[in-house]
């Protein structure tokens, strides 16, 4: 089959344990070549945001969010923002290539705390229209569910993509409580995205909730 990622042929390389063990194997769409260019964070990261670094420290941007009073996610992640995630997210999430999500199906819940309450991070109403799925949502198995805590209070014109680090800091906050506070208070929380880039997204999450109640909030994300 043809590699959707360099249009290359390629060869499945099926594993012997899926049929010992009746295992869910999902399809290939990259080649192996490609698959090796997903680069994992490994064991030094930033214990604030998850972000690589080659001594696992606190980071310049965890630092300046400390610095404004901000109780620190511990986000964890999996991947670094590489040119092949660039790819990825590209393909998947703004054209809108909803099969490209078996490439990393099932990750994100080798981080869930089974204790804690998930939260998917909501997209705006008419995103969610354009783009026909929450790309966030798309990445976990069907049998992950998320609590609906959550809900964004407008529709934003333009995709946090498109703005500066310095707009997406100052963006206010856009989201607001989708159940009544008793669901929320004395909860152990885990939100979920797809990305951490500044935080800001996760930390207006965080805030919402914090003032609901809950009594801790952290994060998992599939790249930093």
């Amino acid at each position: 089959m043809k590699c959707e990622a360099c249009q290359n042929d390629f060869f499945k390389n099926w594993d012997l344990t899926t049929f010992i063990f009746n295992q869910i194997k999902y399809d290939s769409v990259i080649c192996f070549e490609c698959q090796e260019q997903f680069i994992k964070i490994g064991p030094n990261y930033c214990f604030g945001c998850g972000k690589y670094q080659t001594m696992s420290d606190m980071c310049i941007d965890c630092m300046s969010w400390m610095r404004k009073g901000q109780t620190l996610l511990q986000n964890r992640a999996l991947y670094r923002y590489s040119q092949m995630m660039k790819w990825f997210f590209r393909e998947y999430k703004f054209k809108g290539g909803y099969h490209l999500r078996t490439i990393f199906l099932g990750e994100l819940e080798t981080l869930i705390e089974a204790e804690r309450m998930i939260v998917i991070i909501p997209i705006a109403a008419n995103k969610l229209k354009q783009r026909g799925f929450n790309q966030t949502k798309g990445l976990l198995q069907d049998q992950t569910h998320g609590s609906n805590l959550l809900r964004c209070k407008q529709s934003f014109q333009t995709t946090q993509s498109q703005k500066s680090r310095e707009q997406r800091i100052h963006t206010p906050q856009w989201f607001e409580l989708n159940v009544d506070r008793s669901e929320v208070k004395g909860q152990m929380i885990t939100l979920i995205d797809d990305i951490y880039t500044t935080g800001r997204t996760l930390y207006h999450a965080a805030d919402c909730l914090y003032v609901a109640g809950a009594k801790n909030v952290n994060s998992i994300t599939l790249v930093r």
